[in-house]
């Protein structure tokens, strides 16, 4: 092992492989960065932190963020089975109230249809 960290990946063809991490960081961001975050990070390295955490934890809230952003555009909602629902936005508008007490300027009344 030349120093650089591996992932052991079980394949949907049953096949194991260990890859490199920076590989399936371009290649799987989204399965990579929720592996890392529910083992609690895979450095070693306690100086400057867990370098590898902060980016998954980052890359998954990205991703959050943007599946929000284009929900938002388009104007549908995925549940939490990744279903995907369209909604109807309906914009508020100021009701208009009006008033049947009769208007007076200097003791004569106006008119309410000019």
């Amino acid at each position: 092992m030349d120093g650089r960290l591996k992932l052991k990946v079980t394949w949907a063809t049953e096949q194991t492989t260990w890859e490199e991490l920076r590989d399936m960081k371009e290649d799987h961001p989204k399965m990579t960065a929720e592996y890392i975050v529910s083992m609690g990070g895979v450095s070693r390295s306690t100086m400057r932190g867990d370098q590898t955490l902060d980016w998954a934890k980052k890359t998954l809230r990205d991703l959050q963020r943007a599946v929000r952003r284009v929900a938002r555009l388009y104007n549908f909602h995925l549940d939490k089975n990744n279903d995907v629902y369209l909604v109807r936005r309906v914009q508020k508008c100021k009701k208009k109230i009006y008033s049947i007490k009769p208007i007076l300027k200097y003791g004569v009344r106006v008119p309410r249809s000019v």
